[in-house]
């Protein structure tokens, strides 16, 4: 260790003087023994003396990152915990006269005759006393070395400021395309401009001889030290960026970024499909996109769209839903010309867009588009009432998870009664939602009011201000179902949302807040929810765990999830025109356009829009729901029975065709198209042979998934159409027989009428929920509260109800599930007479005592254990033991997340793994769960 405090006191260099020769040579050899990434080479210099007994050593740190070198007492150092930093080659070999702190590298990676070629190297061009060996691990970038009192600071440039590079202290290699390359200086000392920082070539007025003496230097007098502490100061300022930090960012400013557009995602992947068409036209046609968009003109456009037009086959041979109206058309030439404007930052010409317009019509006319727009189905509130009471009350639609129909019952209210963009709703977290208790300023009851912010809005041209939208509690609400306090304070009580008091829950149940009550001299009483929650989505999706199904806890319900549930919905309600989560803007936007209570500028406020040609063109309807004639002739112009027929429940018909038959269904298997993909997927899996796991990953296999996805695409597309035409046929004919029907006076036998359909039995919860919600209005404030907050725990217990999945069994094999009292059907035989459970017990302590012997049992254990399930699942009996391990397979273990808790609830045990679970099934309750090699999903 005292070897290497004598090593130090080398002299100054003021310059590099080694050739650029030698600095090519080193960095082949370097990069050549795979070297360049640990070590480099160092020019061998010294700044001041330091004392006997003392070593430089240098330390890490980060924030920002450095090494300060300083000197170190020998005594103080352990030698296990340090490394040499810079070898220089002396008569006894490489010797470190810098230590660093922490281990040596792993060095195993450089060739074992790297160091003799280097040590000969510098021995025979006479380098000894110039170049050592570095290791290299401070930084990657180009660092900077200042000189302090008795220690050295080495950072990264960028990070130093008011200083200039005097000199090059080191260099490292790299490999750049197969050869060696020398890097830009990786260690220059840098001087300080402001002239009070001390450096190797003017710190001391002394000659260079005395400079260099062995014994030790005197301290610097204290105001020198003041200066030098200042400078540092002011090198690692926090509240200024270095001056270097400024020269980069100018350097490597892009201005392309901000001359385009910014578009949302959805409308990005819009704009990138069309550009994929595009360039496949141009690759058919052996040209350059980029050429052809400088010399853009109406011929290649024509050809463009034509070829658009004829398309039926995208990526990967999937079928495309093809062009089938002029609206669309012009809508995908607008995309055109936005991805143009993308490529080239310029518009196209006006002269060309005036020419399209007679292209796009003439097109239309040669493949035959529909000139009709879609019909925009507005939903009125009468509308919404009809589809939210279908939505709590049905059985046809199943949602997984309860919380799930809760979800979109109150997205249903918020985007019907604030006029918002779906996805803005959807969006929606906690952090935006404020409930409060507000005194009523004409004396009645204290109010319950909730404040939503939708941040998550349309964001052309950046985000736009936030609009607070307020909805005070209605009492003597005429109908709960409409009511987004009941279902969102449902919600909330079900989340435990509310803010807890060092650690202690407060608000609980719904049944608390009529007690509450606003203090004299206050006007409101914040109910604050937990700031735990702020970023949890109030809209969540589901996920699989180990008793079925779950909610997520962070991941957002997506658009693509809602809008066939609302679409189902309006199915079931009868409506004839398609329902959208837009319809709900469309309705409010009418209503707030017919309000005398809004102005434009205040629709457009709530609306979001810039201007209100935007209304007029996209979401105000084209039917007159006005009595023109009425008005013109000075009569009452009658604006219910108008609003009557403008509203989607109007053509609510509960014996229109919803769904196919099984007959139905199975028909379309004889249609052309699928009779020939069904004898080519026969004789494919004939020439494979069985089982077709044997096959997988080759390229036969492949062929057999694709044609079974076409297989199934093209019979959904025919079940499509098939309903559509039968539906089309019920619409043309049905209101005539009707009419026949009254007119010959004929009754009609309501067994006759009377469809046989799938009628599940309400669960409990439903039940519950359906009976609160629809209950009419109560003659007493008391009664009132005790409905409101009745209904709010309906609401919260139902979201931790799990539902189950819509049955996708076809109608004539659909069997109405049904569990005795006994836990069997009564018709049904047990496999043994050891599985009959005691008549004396309970259906539940029944199926606890199976699954807890030592016989295979027909019920499943983990939802025997799940006490939240109903009991009609949880005492379900199977047919046979095989029916219980695929549903365990199916409901309980398949599409497990990384983070479910595996436990069983019956023997209150837990498990890391899978396979541990499915061993302690196999040993403790004598079920088959699968093979033992099963692990959670990633």
């Amino acid at each position: 260790m005292h070897r290497h405090s004598a090593k130090f006191n080398f002299p100054d260099r003021p310059t590099w003087p080694v050739a650029d020769e030698h600095i090519t040579n080193l960095a082949e050899m370097f990069t050549r023994h795979n070297a360049a990434k640990i070590l480099g080479i160092h020019l061998i210099h010294g700044h001041f003396k330091i004392p006997q007994s003392t070593v430089m050593l240098g330390t890490n740190f980060e924030n920002p990152s450095l090494r300060w070198t300083k000197v170190t007492d020998i005594e103080k150092i352990d030698p296990a915990s340090v490394h040499g930093h810079i070898f220089a080659l002396t008569k006894d070999g490489l010797c470190a006269y810098e230590l660093q702190d922490g281990p040596l590298p792993d060095l195993s990676d450089v060739g074992p005759l790297f160091l003799d070629e280097f040590i000969n190297y510098i021995i025979r061009n006479n380098l000894t006393s110039l170049i050592g060996l570095q290791v290299l691990g401070c930084g990657d970038g180009c660092m900077s070395e200042l000189i302090l009192d008795q220690g050295t600071v080495m950072l990264d440039s960028s990070s130093v400021k008011d200083t200039v590079p005097t000199r090059i202290t080191g260099w490292k290699f790299e490999t750049a395309n197969g050869n060696p390359r020398v890097c830009t200086a990786n260690e220059t000392h840098a001087q300080m401009t402001s002239g009070s920082h001390k450096t190797g070539e003017g710190s001391s007025s002394v000659s260079s001889d005395e400079q260099y003496d062995t014994d030790p230097t005197e301290p610097d007098c204290d105001e020198d030290q003041l200066k030098d502490a200042g400078d540092v100061a002011q090198l690692f300022a926090d509240n200024e960026h270095y001056p270097e930090y400024y020269r980069q960012q100018l350097a490597k400013f892009d201005e392309s970024v901000y001359t385009q557009e910014d578009y949302s995602k959805g409308t990005t992947v819009l704009l990138d499909q069309v550009e994929a068409r595009w360039k496949q036209f141009c690759a058919c046609l052996c040209k350059d996109p980029e050429q052809e968009f400088r010399k853009l003109s109406i011929a290649i456009l024509h050809t463009f769209l034509d070829r658009a037009l004829n398309l039926r086959r995208g990526k990967n041979g999937r079928r495309l839903p093809g062009i089938k109206r002029k609206s669309s058309l012009e809508t995908f030439w607008k995309v055109f010309r936005l991805v143009f404007e993308r490529a080239t930052s310029e518009k196209i010409e006006k002269k060309i867009n005036r020419q399209m317009r007679r292209v796009i019509c003439k097109l239309a006319q040669k493949h035959k588009l529909s000139w009709e727009g879609r019909e925009k189905s507005t939903m009125f509130v009468e509308d919404l009432t009809v589809v939210v009471e279908t939505a709590i009350s049905t059985t046809k639609k199943k949602f997984g998870h309860g919380r799930h129909r809760i979800e979109l019952c109150l997205f249903l209210q918020l985007a019907g009664l604030t006029a918002n963009r779906p996805q803005a709703v959807l969006s929606l977290r906690y952090r935006h939602i404020r409930v409060s208790l507000l005194r009523d300023p004409q004396g009645g009851p204290h109010r319950i009011v909730i404040e939503f912010k939708f941040e998550y809005t349309k964001g052309f041209l950046g985000a736009k201000d936030e609009n607070t939208y307020i909805l005070p509690e209605i009492i003597f609400d005429p109908s709960l179902v409409l009511s987004p306090h009941v279902f969102l304070l449902g919600l909330l009580f079900a989340d435990r949302a509310f803010k807890r008091v060092e650690g202690e829950e407060v608000l609980t149940s719904a049944e608390q807040l009529p007690r509450l009550h606003i203090r004299d001299g206050c006007n409101e009483l914040p109910l604050l929810l937990d700031p735990a929650l702020a970023d949890v989505p109030v809209f969540r999706q589901t996920e699989r765990t180990l008793q079925g199904i779950g909610i997520s806890t962070d991941k957002c319900l997506p658009y693509s999830t809602l809008l066939p549930w609302v679409k189902s919905i309006g199915i079931i309600t009868g409506f004839r025109q398609v329902a959208r989560p837009y319809s709900l803007r469309y309705g409010a936007g009418k209503a707030l356009d017919n309000s005398g209570a809004v102005s434009d500028s205040l629709r457009n406020l709530i609306m979001h829009h810039a201007d209100t040609r935007t209304f007029l063109k996209y979401y105000l309807d084209r039917r007159i729901d006005k009595n023109l004639a009425a008005i013109i002739r000075g009569l009452n112009p009658d604006d219910d029975i108008m609003h009557a027929a403008c509203r989607m429940s109007r053509t609510i018909d509960p014996d229109r065709p919803q769904e196919l038959t099984t007959a139905q269904s199975t028909s379309v298997n004889e249609w052309p198209e699928i009779s020939v993909l069904i004898q080519r997927r026969d004789e494919l899996r004939q020439q494979l042979g069985r089982p077709l796991s044997h096959h997988r990953g080759t390229a036969s296999c492949e062929s057999s998934q694709k044609l079974k996805q076409e297989l199934n695409s093209a019979r959904e597309r025919a079940r499509n159409a098939l309903l559509s035409q039968l539906q089309q046929k019920y619409d043309q004919e049905q209101p005539m027989l009707e009419v026949q029907r009254q007119l010959s006076e004929t009754k009609l036998v309501e067994s006759v009428t009377a469809k046989l359909r799938h009628t599940e039995e309400l669960p409990e919860p439903q039940k519950r929920l359906i009976e609160r919600l629809l209950i009419l209005p109560s003659p007493t404030l008391d009664q009132e509260m005790c409905r409101r907050t009745e209904a709010i725990d309906a609401v919260a217990a139902y979201c931790q109800f799990e539902e189950g999945i819509t049955c996708r069994l076809p109608q004539n094999k659909r069997v109405e599930s049904y569990v005795a009292e006994r836990g069997f059907l009564d018709n049904q035989k047990p496999e043994s007479e050891a599985e009959v459970p005691t008549k004396s017990a309970s259906p539940l302590e029944n199926a606890i005592q199976s699954v807890t012997e030592d016989h295979r049992p027909l019920f499943c254990f983990i939802c025997v254990g799940q006490q939240n399930l109903a009991l009609k699942k949880r005492v379900q009996q199977f047919s046979s033991h095989g029916d219980v391990s695929k549903h365990i397979k199916r409901k309980h273990l398949q599409n497990l997340a990384s983070s479910t808790v595996i436990a069983c609830n019956v023997c209150d045990k837990r498990f890391a793994e899978v396979m541990h679970f499915q061993r302690h099934a196999s040993d403790s309750h004598s079920t088959v769960t699968g093979p033992l090699w099963r692990t959670v999903s990633k």
